[in-house]
């Protein structure tokens, strides 16, 4: 499967098929979890991001449903697109990849031909930053772009 990170979020079929996610915070888990595929995250910090506002066992509630919702439409594509514990959430890299993970592959292949398009994305990014660092964090950006689409 490939998602799209940049632009407006797009979840493609291995067919190339575009699978629809209607739910917005499904996206956005989605994306936020496309940022470093085979990365865990813990479940605390999702909530955080998609669910500040709600108290702390509504917003794990949300997550879990959310999550099971996922696979739920994902999983007749691919039954491994999730690692899933108690405590934290990953996406299975060799089961999704993403435009951002080219992107950097390219980048790191020192491809020049889209440096000027990562810049582009980047400095878009940099007005949001993390709270408690001052520094870009990726996954409140996704967060709030496919939170409120």
């Amino acid at each position: 499967m490939r998602v799209t990170l940049f632009g407006n979020f797009g979840l493609c079929a291995p067919d190339g098929s575009e699978v629809t996610l209607t739910i917005k915070r499904a996206r956005a888990l989605l994306g936020i979890l496309c940022l470093e595929p085979g990365t865990a995250w813990d479940r605390e910090k999702l909530c955080t991001l998609l669910w500040g506002g709600r108290f702390r066992a509504q917003a794990r509630a949300s997550l879990r449903q959310t999550l099971l919702g996922l696979k739920k439409q994902l999983t007749p594509f691919r039954d491994d697109i999730f690692e899933v514990t108690r405590e934290t959430v990953a996406v299975n890299p060799s089961a999704i990849r993403s435009d951002l993970a080219e992107l950097e592959a390219e980048l790191a292949g020192g491809g020049r031909a889209v440096s000027c398009c990562w810049r582009s994305a980047t400095s878009r990014c940099s007005m949001v930053s993390n709270s408690a660092t001052g520094s870009p964090d990726g996954a409140a950006i996704v967060a709030r772009k496919w939170s409120n689409d």
